[in-house]
């Protein structure tokens, strides 16, 4: 059995749609792509949008399919993921801070598929063990 040298995201982005995700803040869609955890993936078949940021709302759009991520123009998504600050966001991903918790308190929310949240999130957790132990 060989090795599968494929990388789990789609290498051959457009570089408007890679320059509409990379921002200024601590979160950027390379952040995105190195938490990915294809192996968390292969059962989602999503469009889903992280929209985050302190004042100015930034955002990157991601389609998953069979554990590929892929930066998307999609206009169809299945579900958004809004986080109060770029910070909360990152922390919520390395296993810093608590999805539910803040959940609960509307720093973070979801709009469509609230079934895919955790998730979703799960797959974005990167070697973190933050989000292994919340429900799915």
């Amino acid at each position: 059995m060989g090795v599968n040298t494929t990388p789990p995201f789609d290498s051959t982005i457009p570089i408007s749609l890679l320059w509409s995700c990379i921002s200024q803040s601590q979160v950027s869609e390379t952040f995105l792509l190195e938490q990915f955890r294809p192996e968390l993936a292969e059962q989602l078949r999503v469009c889903v949008k992280f929209v985050w940021g302190d004042g100015e709302r930034e955002q990157c759009q991601l389609t998953i399919e069979q554990g590929i991520v892929r930066i998307s123009a999609d206009s169809r998504m299945d579900l958004t993921l809004n986080f109060e600050s770029d910070r909360l966001l990152r922390s919520i991903l390395l296993g810093e801070e608590s999805a539910l918790d803040h959940f609960l308190t509307g720093a973070f929310r979801a709009d469509g598929g609230l079934p895919l949240v955790f998730p979703i999130l799960q797959a974005f957790a990167g070697r973190s063990p933050g989000l292994q132990s919340q429900p799915p």
